[in-house]
This record gives structure tokens, sequence and C-alpha cells, in this order.
């Protein structure tokens, strides 16, 4: 039968201060990315490269929309289509349950 260890505070506390010192010094050594690379060359091109970063940016956005209005176009077209089928159903009832009263 083998023996549990406790780990102590001590220890605990020491891999606490190495994951703190790992992730210090990787923050100090990371640069700070700024944009994609086609955007920053995009930047230092003048009004021109603006105007196509922008472009980038809009292109990127609606393409990151697209499935989202794909989805709830559908949604809402068979949310709709459920709704005049209910409707239908409750007329045809309705002229069902008129029909016997005046038979």
């Amino acid at each position: 039968m083998r023996r549990r260890t406790v780990r102590g505070i001590g220890s605990r506390f020491a891999r606490r201060l190495a994951e703190f010192v790992v992730f210090a010094a990787c923050s100090a050594v990371a640069v700070p990315v700024l944009a994609c690379p086609n955007c920053r060359d995009m930047l230092g091109a003048g009004d021109n490269g603006l105007n196509l970063m922008r472009g980038y940016f809009w292109s990127i956005l609606f393409m990151m929309s697209a499935p989202f209005a794909i989805l709830g176009g559908l949604s809402a077209y068979f949310y709709w289509e459920v709704c005049r089928a209910r409707r239908t159903a409750a007329l045809s009832a309705s002229a069902d349950a008129v029909a016997e009263l005046r038979a």
C-alpha cells in the first residue's frame, strides 16, 4: 500500500511563484501586435493604404456576420411558415365546427 505524500504550502508557493515569473517574462519580452502584416504595411502607405485597410476591415466584418444573417433569415422564415400553418389549421378547424353546427 502506497502512502500519499501531502505537499506543503511551501511547494505550492514555489510553483505559483514560478508560474508568475514565467508569465512576467513572457509579458516583458512580447512585442505588441498592432495589426496583421498586410494591414500594418498599408498603414505606412499613406491615404491609399488607410482606405485599403478600411476595406479589409469591412470585408472581414461582413464575412463574419454573413452566417448569422443567413441563420437568422432562415429561422425567421421557418417561424413564419409554422405560424401560417397553425393559422390555417385553426381556420380549417373552425370551418369544420361551423359546418357541423349547420348540419
